[in-house]
Order: C-alpha cells, then structure tokens, then sequence
C-alpha cells in the first residue's frame, strides 16, 4: 500500500498533528485514522466514525462540519472519538477525492454545551469531507512533553516547522515559482530537493509560532499522485505524465487510472454556474496532483489553448422547440469536437517537454478530424514533431487541406491509399516495436491518450450542469461514435457520480452499436459514408469499456483482444454486456438516415448539422415518433460544424456553406507524401521519423 502523510492543525493552539494514510484499501472502505494531539497522546478515529459522519455538521448552519466528539481515554492513553449523529453537509463543503489529497488540513477545535469535537478543514478553512478508502496506520505514542523522532533525520534532513499563516505564503511562492519555471524565466533546477513546503529551524519556529519547541510535531507534506494502469494488466503504477507520452503501454494494453474519483452530489451542485474553462479546473487535478502540474500553471494552459476558440462560452447549447437541444463542441480551430482535448493536450505536452528539455515525436492516424486537430495543437511548437497519415480520398476535401496546407518545419503528412483502420496497422507495428519507441519518444494524440479522454469527460459534466442546474434528474447524452473515445468519457463520467445514460450512435459502419446491443462484435470492412470520421472497423476504446465493466479483468480483457486480432469477431461475456447496457444503449444510421435528419433539421429549425452530428439528431428523430411524450430529459453532441462537410449538404438537397475562411483555405498550396498500395508503410514512417528526430537535433544542435 502507498503511504501517505499529511498535516492537521489545532486552529487555537496551532499545534500541528501528523497523520499517515494509505491510499488503498482492502475493499476501498474507510478504517482508521490516528494523529497525535497536542498534549502527545494518540487520538484515533475509528472506521464507524468515519463512515457514519464524513458528511456530519451540527445543527447550526454557522458551525462548520464535525468529524467526532471527544471520548474517554482508551487503553495506552489513546483518545477515541465516537461518531455523532449524520447530517447533509454544509453549503460550501470542500470534498477531498482519494485521487487528490489536499497538501494540508488543519483541525479546528470546537466546544458546544460542553462537548468538544475537532473539525478538519482545509487551507481555506473550509470544512473537508474525508474520503473513502482512506486507511490511516498507527503511530507511535510519545510520552507528553518528549520531542517525537524526526521523519529522515537519518539522511541528514531538518523537520520542518511551519503554523496555518505560513503554509499560506508558502503555498503562494510556490505557485509564483511554478509560473516563472514554466515561462522559463527562473531555473527548473533548484541546488536542493524540496521535499518540505518550507524549512527552518526549531529554534525559529518556536519564536514565530509561540508554542514550545517539545511540542512540536515534524511534518512531512506529500501529495498523492494519480496512478495510472494497463488494461492489459502487466504495467501500472504510471504517473500522469508518463501515460500522457504513452501510446499503447508496454504490454499492449490501453492507460486508465488505478481509481476512478467520484464527485459527490454536493459537489457536482456547487460546479453549477461555472463556465466550461473553470470545470476543466475542477476535474482535471481530480487525476493530475498538483505535484505534477500546479493550478496556477494548469490554468494559465487551459487559458492559452482556450483562447483559439471563436465563441466565449466554448461550448455553447442550442435549445429547439419541442426539446431538441444540440450541444455545439465545434468551435475550435479546425471546427471539430476534437480541439477541445488537443488544444489542451498540446499545451500539456509543451509545459513538460520544456520543463524536461525533451524531444517527442507523435505519430498520427486520421479518419478525418483528428490530424487537423493534432497539427493545429502542436504546430510550430519547438520539442514536438508531428507526422499524421490520412485515408486518401477518403476525407471530405476541407479535412484533408487542414492537414496538407500547414507549412511548418515540425509537421508531416501521408496521404495512404487505405481506410483509417488499414493505416492503423503500420503505427501500431512501429509502436509495437520498444527500442524505436524509446529512441524517437513516439507519443499518440489519438484517443488512445489518456489526457484527450480526461478533458472529454468534462464535455458531459458540462452539459449536465448546464441543462440540469437543479442537478435533481438524469440526462440522456446522445453521442456520435467512431473510435469511442467521447462515449468512454462519457462512462467514466457516469462511474464517477454524473447521473446519465448514454447513446452510442453509429453511422453505416456499426460494430460498436452490433456489441452493445448484442454482445457480439465481428469486424468488417470498412464502407466509405457521408459521416466519414466514424467510418472506423474497430472502435479500439471498446478495450477500455470492457476493462471496466469486468471489474478491472486484466486477463478477461486480452484475451477478448487476442480474440479479436486473431479471428476478427469476438462475443462479449454476459457479464460485461449487462454493466455496460445499465449505462450505455446504441444505435445506428446509415447515410439515407443522415440525409433525412440533414433535411429535417433545416426544414424546422433553419439549422444546419454535419453529418456526424445528424447521426445522433436522428435517434432523436426517431425516439421523437415512437413515443408520444418525451418526458427524458436529452442533448445531442454536434461533434463537427457543417463548414467541412459541404459534400454530405449536397448529397441531402442542401446548399454548402461558403465563408472567407473556406475560400482562403482553397487556395493554399498543400504539400503531402501519398502512401500506395504496393508501398511497404511501415518502412516509409520509420524513415520519415528518424528523419524528423535528425531534423529535430540539427536544428536544437543536440
């Protein structure tokens, strides 16, 4: 089990206490939790306790939340606080996930009508909710009065010292310093290893804070860091930046977290009002810890790659009569869903290939959306080079000039003779391949990333905020599906508390609608459609899905994956199949459906949808006609503006749409290498990636 330490204060003695955790659990629930109290005994917090009032407040509304009250001493001097009656948490109740810790707690002691109880709140003294799956290992008891042993004492490292005040300035310096490292206007290197908030000596403490040098406490601040683990089952215990330069991990298997964080109701309603940047503030350091990317330095990324977005609400909410309502994710650089998660992946991976001086080499394969949104994130960037391959002929004409017009030292592009599924077997081979993947550091931007499914999960918490403020009911999400990376969002949304169902909707190329709705996925080939970003064989985040509803079954999941390799169909066990149907249903539309939608739509509303998008309007067609009053309450995902899809307006009677934008793309020069049928691919992108990994230490001189 990992170990934890963090700090609770006495707010009226500020003594500090040290608390030691374990992040996992047996069965996940809470057991107990030990700390030493000022006067040197051990008071401890039994698992009922912390069962029964994680939530509990007194009676009144000022009073912040209580965790127990003071009991009689135990056997060994140990202090054993017994639950109190559960309440509903207070308005403004901090929740701590399993996932991220606070740096800090500090113990408020409260006397009421002689009773004592003793409060954990957080840096901003607001009251905090302990987790579950918090387990707490015993400390020693010191005698009172005697200086307790120094944590890494032996290596030679002072204690540290520090009251509520100081952990505050501290805490803001450390901020300050994150944001001059990330501009490059400090060091990254510091002569010492900060592995304390702050350092000084006893002698000081003891004059600054006011209490007695015997009386304190050593305390060692860690914060708890999202591990990250295969679906394949052979590699875990990764951090966030390592599956955030991952493709497929070692063992072949896809990156998940080791937990799912849940987000308890009080705090899904206190999310209520807040715009689509500040919600990615809230979840991503639900699986990113601070140590890794601090607040002050995510929001300044997610700020930059916002800022390319043509509409101040980024994500804005069309609402018809008769309850069509359309959620536009469009309205990014190259008008697809997908620049949401690029725009920020990309400043991810700037922000750590700078702070590591490192090189990255990502290699893409596009249906059609995908590459544009990868080169318009990392164009020009200095550590990251980019080489993306298209289905030729196979894209409408916009996608492709999106890709081929960009003129940058660090972008690449293949036009291959082939579906998006057969240009997916060369990068996986080349993937596949370790020493060449750690020569080149070759990175997907797919949603194979594990950072572009984060930022999609907060597309569902958004919509639901925005269309259940009441958060009182549950929301049907009509999703357009190709590589099932948004719909594997939207169900680990759905794990992590969000009350949702999902629709996975399908063009003509429906495999992933055939499992969920019958269990068995055979693979076929692909057939050309007017929604050609979905025109995928296999919907590879299937892995992912199967991972989750099998109870994390590593060895259930590859073979399930060998099976399909090797045979080309696979039968889902009834198990899976019936945790995932609780969540998700599917359906299907082929291309006279999308033009029927692409009509309808305009016809009633003077609204024009992409084709992808008009899959999932299609469902809600049809649900529409087949049952007299629509009492569920729904939204459709437009994943695409109909800017790039003049061909499927055409194809449905409809007049394209003409802008300047378009016009001045027309009439860029393209540049692109075209991959034949007779051509061996892998070959061609190993040479072009070495090539490009030259290039790179040409001009950076390395």
């Amino acid at each position: 089990m990992a170990e934890e330490q963090i700090t609770v204060y006495d707010a009226e003695t500020q003594q500090p206490v040290t608390v030691t955790v374990n992040t996992s659990g047996d069965n996940g629930s809470v057991q107990t939790i030990q700390y030493i109290t000022s006067d040197g005994q051990v008071a401890q917090l039994q698992s009922d306790v912390l069962q029964a009032t994680a939530a509990t407040v007194m009676s009144d509304a000022s009073m912040p939340m209580v965790v127990g009250s003071v009991g009689s001493i135990g056997q060994q001097g140990t202090t054993v606080l017994q639950p109190q009656t559960a309440a509903q948490p207070a308005s403004g109740t901090t929740t701590v996930n399993t996932a991220s810790l606070p740096q800090m707690l500090f113990l408020n002691q409260v006397t009421i009508n002689g009773q004592t109880s003793f409060v954990l709140v957080d840096a901003n003294n607001k009251p905090v909710q302990l987790p579950q799956g918090i387990q707490v290992i015993n400390l020693p008891t010191p005698q009172v009065g005697q200086q307790l042993p120094v944590p890494g004492a032996e290596t030679g490292d002072e204690p540290l010292y520090v009251n509520a005040k100081q952990y505050h300035r501290i805490l803001k310096r450390r901020q300050a310093r994150a944001k001059l490292e990330a501009s490059g206007k400090i060091p990254k290197e510091r002569q010492k290893d900060d592995n304390y908030l702050h350092h000084q000596s006893a002698e000081q403490s003891t004059n600054q804070s006011g209490f007695k040098e015997a009386m304190l406490v050593p305390i060692i601040v860690r914060v708890h860091i999202m591990k990250y683990c295969s679906t394949r089952g052979k590699v875990s215990g990764l951090s966030f930046e390592d599956v955030l330069f991952s493709g497929y991990l070692a063992d072949g298997g896809m990156a998940l977290p080791e937990v799912i964080p849940e987000v308890p109701s009080e705090t899904l309603k206190s999310w209520v009002g807040l715009s689509y940047k500040e919600l990615v503030q809230k979840i991503v350091p639900l699986y990113v810890s601070q140590e890794e990317l601090p607040l002050v330095v995510l929001e300044e990324l997610v700020g930059q790659a916002l800022s390319t977005f043509d509409v101040p609400e980024i994500i804005p909410i069309v609402c018809f009569p008769g309850g069509l309502n359309i959620m536009e994710l469009f309205h990014g650089q190259t008008w697809a869903f997908k620049d949401l998660a690029m725009s920020i992946l990309g400043q991810f991976f700037n922000f750590f290939l700078n702070k590591r001086q490192k090189h990255l080499m990502l290699v893409v394969g596009t249906s059609g959306d995908t590459g544009s949104s990868a080169i318009a994130a990392v164009r020009g960037l200095k550590w990251v080079d980019i080489v993306v391959v298209l289905p030729r002929d196979r894209c409408t004409l916009i996608q492709e000039l999106q890709m081929t017009t960009v003129k940058e030292d660090n972008v690449f592009v293949f036009r291959a003779d082939g579906s998006s599924d057969d240009l997916d077997v060369p990068i996986r081979e080349i993937f596949d391949d370790a020493d060449f993947v750690k020569k080149h550091h070759l990175c997907s931007a797919n949603s194979l990333n594990w950072a572009r499914i984060m930022v999609q999960i907060v597309h569902f918490f958004y919509a639901y905020i925005k269309l259940c403020p009441e958060c009182d009911q549950e929301l049907e999400i009509v999703v357009p599906t190709g590589g099932a990376g948004n719909i594997t969002a939207g169900f680990i949304a759905h794990k992590m508390g969000l009350p949702v169902k999902l629709v996975c909707v399908a063009n003509s190329n429906d495999g992933i609608a055939q499992m969920v709705g019958s269990g068995f996925y055979k693979l076929s080939n692909v057939k050309p459609s007017l929604a050609p970003a979905m025109d995928i064989k296999f919907a590879y985040n299937i892995e992912r899905l199967w991972y989750l509803c099998s109870e994390r079954n590593s060895e259930l999941v590859r073979k399930m994956m060998e099976e399909v390799e090797m045979e080309g169909k696979v039968e889902t066990p009834d198990s899976i199949l019936e945790e995932l149907q609780m969540v998700l249903s599917a359906y299907g539309a082929d291309d006279e459906d999308i033009k029927r939608t692409l009509r309808q739509c305009w016809e009633e509303n003077h609204y024009l949808l992409c084709p992808h998008s008009a899959t999932a309007v299609a469902y809600y067609y049809k649900k529409q006609a087949s049952v007299h009053n629509l009492s569920q309450l729904s939204v459709c995902f437009a994943t695409a503006s109909p800017l790039k899809f003049g061909e499927a307006l055409t194809a449905a009677g409809l007049k394209p749409i003409s802008t300047e934008a378009i016009q001045k793309l027309m009439q860029l020069p393209t540049q692109y290498v075209d991959m034949e049928l007779t051509d061996d691919w892998k070959a061609m992108l190993r040479e072009k990636v070495e090539e490009m990994t030259a290039s790179f230490n040409l001009r950076n001189k390395q």
